[in-house]
């Protein structure tokens, strides 16, 4: 092709034509009297007041101010620059910018429900909007990704979302999927248009907690101003890719009757006008590179403007490493519905669905939420009490409201739900009207059938390209996603149309197509997995597919376990022998035999997270699971084959479907080693080096107490026996029943969150672990020998066990007091510890596959007995890292001198306890088998537990 430049007479006659094809250029493009040609070597400005055209341009006239880009003698964009304009100027195109965005954000719509006649119905923003809780971080207690931990502060703050803008300038928004950032975002937008087009500071007092002066709200995706960014030239000038640049353009672009500046935002800064920038979707820019740079924008946009109010949202699985904030950005997390939001979003939602039927709004209102507790009871029946509900998001409670309105009854399950929504939001099941059906010429394939078909591959074939461009695609790149089955292919331009007119399952926002939500992406993904690859590949094409990359990709997890609920519900059958396949328990062979170790670590892990939630094909097969992943996590060689985060997802999985592995989470068969007496290093370096020696025999829990293990306390009333509670009653933490931490004013009986089972139990404090050591120690009365009690360790019980004694047993000895009364094995033969001045429990070397530390990469607990060769000489595990264990003893300077009340139980409260062996969050240096801190015994922080021991110090009970 060409490049040579056009003569002046070949432009003058394209600007005429151009000038006569677009007649919204008004007089300003009618009074051009110059122009400048502009070649592929340079740039030539003629005649006075026009305007410098950058290479590939046109420049036209003096007060017009058009710019015309394009290249090769084509024009692709006209960009209409005005005179900046007076302040009333400013301010009465900023009032019709008011008007255009209070119509923009004053509904939420409903896919899926028809009414009057409608597939989309719209409801009013103000009638359903219900103000969501968040949990507000500070910068200085969670730098994500940054390897520092949460600082000893206040707790979190917990929130109404309607006060969120009360809480500072610079704010961010994070959430799950669904979970409402974006419409909270709405709502600002919307009060504050209300107020402000009524210059009425007090409603917005009273909606948002916010005084006068009142902020222009400017609402923009973050998404568009990444791709605005990708789109310019390499040479663009580096003003062009600020944000404030892109506000404006993306404003004019979205609203063309705008009569405003290119630099209004500028403008609007520069008078002194108050703005709040409503960023919405930093997890919705395509990858990691770019949502840095477009932080990296934020960043610089609110540099030296403190006077600027700043609302970012973000996915909390995005919000980390290079796309977390800084410059104060304070982290708002919004929380999972509680009962009282559901049922306000259900009962409002069908006020605004029936508005002039009362009865019938609170009888519909009704049935869905009495279907919505059954769902619930069920699940937490099968589940267990501490689950999570299934339905915690605006999201789930729209797709619930479609699945009850059109099928008048709820399915029990997540994959049900998926696809009752689905089928519900395709298509309608009447024809569309005539003009629709004159807009796209017919249905997408004549059936629902067909259009959900097609989706589904669309799903895969999107999903498949990996979490950075697989969430949107451009017109043409969905059109080959199509063509590669021949029979959608020409469904394009009908599926397109209907997409960019009505919308269905996917949305066209700036000329990419996107699925409403994520959700139906991977559910769609799921079912094409289970209906085309299964029918055409079998079940094994299944597995060999998924081995090939999906099972160790965190983007295909949701849709590995919506296969098999799918398949759960639609052929049970198939979900178990899909799992058995997965998990690699079909006999003789199976597709998952030959996998390399991760992957096939990877595949057992989802069958038991799959098992677990799908108990309807779970049964024995979940048992068969559950067996081979404990004996995964048993063999050391095994768990040495695999990084530290899949055992740790192994574990998590085994725990929920249920650990076989009693000593874990049963109180009865807790373990403890045998530690015969003797002399053993403590402290280290050359000035707290030296020698201790603790002349008895004792024995030292081979793990922490998991929350397994910790349920038998409370459940047994462990929280209201006044015999455990003296130190804590004496210090006010323990009244009638109910323990006060220092984060959780009042813990309910409860340890400050709930936990999987073969987890160690954490946010326990100091009072707590040793009311759970005397009760146990009432309940193994009359098992231990004469002088041993259960109790909490000495820290040089502790690290004897940690490091070793001069000399050690050749083999570790266990003895689960609960089953078996007296010692088994005291007395084992001794032989010289080979590393007696260790650092860590097993050797000198630093390792992130031995301890559960902040370079294993897991970044919280993990299961107990998922680094067996990081175990100490005694075979105590999980004493580096995973959570900070509690001891009896008050923190002072070394060397240790039990004599000098360092035991006291009885200490005052200020006095601190000393704490050992490191948690996840910290790096090497703190999971040694000498690093100590001293804590308030009052602390209840999520990374502190505690493992007991079997010694001659009692508990004062």
């Amino acid at each position: 092709m060409s490049h040579e430049s056009p003569t002046p007479a070949e432009l003058a006659r394209q600007i005429a034509a151009l000038q006569q094809q677009l007649q919204a250029l008004e007089a300003q493009a009618q009074e051009a009297t110059r122009y400048a040609a502009v070649t592929d070597q340079g740039t030539a400005v003629q005649g006075e007041g026009n305007v410098t055209a950058t290479q590939g341009s046109i420049a036209i006239g003096r007060d017009a101010q058009i710019v015309i880009r394009g290249d090769n003698n084509s024009i692709n964009a006209i960009l209409q620059q005005t005179a900046p304009l007076d302040e009333a100027g400013l301010r009465r195109e900023m009032g019709r910018y008011l008007t255009w965005l209070r119509d923009r954000t004053g509904t939420i719509e409903l896919r899926g429900i028809k009414r009057e006649g409608q597939q989309v119905v719209q409801l009013a923003l103000e009638t359903v909007y219900v103000p969501l809780a968040a949990r507000v971080f500070f910068p200085e207690q969670e730098v994500k990704g940054r390897g520092a931990r949460r600082a000893q502060a206040p707790p979190e703050q917990t929130i109404d979302l309607n006060e969120v803008l009360a809480l500072g300038r610079r704010l961010v928004i994070t959430g799950g999927p669904g979970c409402g950032k974006t419409t909270v975002l709405l709502h600002l937008a919307y009060a504050l248009t209300l107020a402000l087009a009524a210059d009425d500071p007090a409603l917005a007092l009273a909606r948002l907690g916010l005084p006068a002066p009142l902020p222009l709200p400017l609402f923009v995706p973050l998404s568009a101003y990444a791709a605005y960014r990708r789109e310019l030239p390499r040479r663009a000038p580096a003003r062009e890719r600020t944000l404030a640049a892109f506000i404006s353009r993306h404003l004019i672009e979205k609203q063309s009757s705008f009569d405003l500046p290119a630099d209004f935002f500028a403008q609007l800064l520069r008078q002194g006008q108050s703005v709040l920038l409503l960023l919405d979707g930093l997890d919705e820019v395509p990858n990691e590179a770019e949502r840095a740079a477009v932080r990296e924008s934020i960043e610089d946009l609110v540099d030296g403007r403190p006077e600027l109010r700043v609302v970012v949202t973000c996915r909390s699985a995005a919000y980390q490493e290079r796309t977390a904030l800084g410059k104060g950005f304070r982290e708002v997390r919004v929380q999972p519905l509680d009962t009282g939001h559901i049922t306000a979003l259900v009962r409002q939602a069908y006020a605004a669905i029936y508005p002039h039927d009362p009865a019938r709004q609170a009888a519909k209102a009704q049935e869905l939420l009495d279907g919505l507790a059954h769902l619930e009871a069920e699940r937490a029946r099968r589940l267990g009490k501490e689950a999570p509900r299934l339905i915690d998001s605006p999201l789930l409670v729209r797709m619930l409201l479609v699945v009850h309105f059109s099928e008048r009854r709820l399915p029990e399950q997540r994959a049900e739900l998926y696809m009752k929504a689905t089928d519900a939001m395709l298509l309608p099941d009447y024809g569309p009207d005539e003009e629709v059906a004159d807009e796209i010429g017919r249905l997408v394939g004549g059936s629902r059938e067909r259009h959900r078909d097609l989706v589904q591959h669309l799903a895969y074939h999107l999903h498949g390209q990996g979490p950075e461009q697989g969430r949107e695609v451009t017109e043409p790149a969905l059109r080959d996603i199509l063509a590669r089955e021949p029979a959608y292919a020409e469904l394009a331009d009908d599926f397109i149309a209907l997409t960019r007119l009505r919308g269905t399952l996917l949305e066209e926002r700036l000329g990419l197509y996107r699925f409403l939500h994520l959700g139906f992406q991977e559910f769609l993904a799921a079912r094409y997995l289970a209906e085309v690859v299964s029918r055409e590949e079998g079940l094994a094409g299944v597995v060999q597919r998924l081995a090939a990359g999906p099972l160790l990709d965190s983007w295909w997890r949701e849709p590995v376990l919506l296969l098999v609920g799918y398949l759960s519900s639609t052929s049970p059958q198939a979900a178990t022998r899909l799992l058995r396949q997965l998990a690699g328990t079909t006999p003789p062979a199976h597709p998952a035999a030959g996998l390399p170790p991760e992957t096939a670590w990877a595949a057992a892990e989802l069958a038991g997270s799959a098992a677990h939630e799908w108990d309807a094909v779970a049964g024995e097969v979940g048992q068969e699971v559950a067996q081979h992943l404990a004996g995964l996590l048993a063999d050391p060689a095994q768990v040495g084959q695999v990084r530290p985060v899949l055992r740790a997802a192994a574990g998590a999985a085994l725990g929920k479907l249920g650990d076989p592995r009693r000593a874990l989470v049963e109180v009865a068969a807790m373990q403890f080693c045998y530690v015969p007496a003797g002399t053993f290093w403590m402290g280290e370096g050359q000035e707290m080096h030296w020698q201790e020696c603790l002349d008895y025999d004792y024995w030292l829990a081979r793990f922490p107490v998991s929350y397994g293990q910790f349920a038998q306390f409370m459940a047994a009333g462990g929280y209201a026996n006044p015999a455990y509670w003296p130190e804590a009653a004496a210090h006010g933490q323990w009244v009638e029943g109910r323990m006060k931490g220092y984060f959780y004013e009042d813990r309910d009986n409860r340890p400050g969150e709930p936990g999987v089972p073969n987890q160690p139990v954490r946010a326990i404090t100091w009072y707590e672990a040793l009311a759970f050591a005397r009760w146990l120690d009432e309940q193994w009365r009359g098992r231990l020998p004469a002088g041993l009690h259960v109790t909490l360790p000495t820290e040089a019980e502790w690290e004897k066990g940690a490091r070793g004694g001069l000399q050690v047993v050749a083999h570790p000895v266990y003895w689960a007091p609960g089953e078996e009364a007296g010692p088994a094995g005291g007395g084992a033969t001794g032989v010289d510890n080979p590393l007696p001045q260790r650092v860590y429990p097993w050797g000198d070397t630093a390792d992130a596959g031995l301890a559960n530390c902040q370079e294993s990469g897991i970044g919280d607990i993990c299961s107990l007995g998922c680094f067996p060769a990081g175990a100490g000489p005694y075979g105590a595990a999980d004493l580096a890292g995973n959570v900070w264990e509690w001891t009896r003893t008050l923190r002072a300077a070394y060397p240790y001198e039990p004599d000098k009340q360092r035991e006291n139980l009885a200490a005052g409260r200020s006095q601190r306890r000393v704490l050992r062996g490191g948690a996840y969050y910290n790096n090497r240096t703190d999971v040694r088998c000498a690093a100590r801190y001293g804590y308030n015994p009052s602390l209840d922080l999520w990374y502190l537990g505690f493992r007991l021991v079997l010694s001659p110090f009692d508990s004062g009970h």
